[in-house]
């Protein structure tokens, strides 16, 4: 229910500009004004990422990002985070495209407890059509470890961003940027540092679907 008060593009401008989308407007999901001014706040105080553990192991059947947007969207994704501001979390296996799932998965040893929790997981997700995943099945850690390999050109592209970032890194932790949105395009503007990443598969901003650009290199 929280997703329902993200969505707008506009959304990932104000993060980007700003670090929160909620600076003290009314959050849908709460019902009531949410999050703090950032006025004063530089990037390097804040952290950024693409998915967290809590993010996918709280969905129903643990979906990473890669599963739910196409390979093509990754690099510039990518190229997004690391060159955008704040500090980049990278969630295990991000940087190979890891497709596994990443589950929701307990040890409990107190029966009753380990049993609350089971029940407990089904219950949040009596309404989905999916099966979920007992917590405390040695299968659904199984299921969750990384695969081995993985996608090496978007391993090479994490790194050559990261490579890019420490060139960079003095504009990048005390500037925010400033950012132009076309359709699902954005362009992050610093002093002496343009990024330009497309997230969507119509061209905008000079750039294919799912295109990016880093000027200068």
């Amino acid at each position: 229910a929280f997703y329902a008060d993200f969505g707008n593009p506009d959304d990932l401008v104000q993060a980007l500009e700003h670090g929160f989308v909620y600076r003290g407007q009314r959050s849908a999901f709460r019902k009531r004004p949410h999050g703090t001014p950032t006025d004063g706040l530089v990037p390097r105080q804040f952290v950024m990422c693409l998915q967290n553990h809590d993010q996918v192991g709280n969905r129903p059947t643990g979906e990473r990002l890669a599963t739910l947007v196409p390979r093509e969207a990754l690099p510039p994704l990518a190229t997004l985070l690391l060159l955008g501001p704040g500090l980049p979390l990278l969630f295990m296996g991000e940087e190979q495209g890891e497709t596994r799932p990443f589950l929701y998965f307990t040890s409990h040893t107190d029966p009753d407890l380990a049993r609350a929790v089971s029940e407990g997981r089904r219950g949040e997700f009596i309404s989905e059509a999916k099966e979920v995943p007992d917590p405390q099945a040695e299968k659904t850690f199984q299921d969750s470890r990384l695969a081995r390999g993985g996608d090496e050109a978007l391993r090479e592209h994490y790194r050559s961003m990261l490579a890019m970032r420490r060139r960079h890194l003095p504009v990048i932790a005390s500037t925010w940027p400033r950012v132009r949105r076309e359709g699902r395009a954005f362009r992050l503007e610093r002093p002496g540092l343009t990024v330009t990443v497309n997230l969507g598969p119509e061209a905008a901003l000079g750039l294919p679907g799912w295109g990016w650009e880093v000027s200068p290199r």
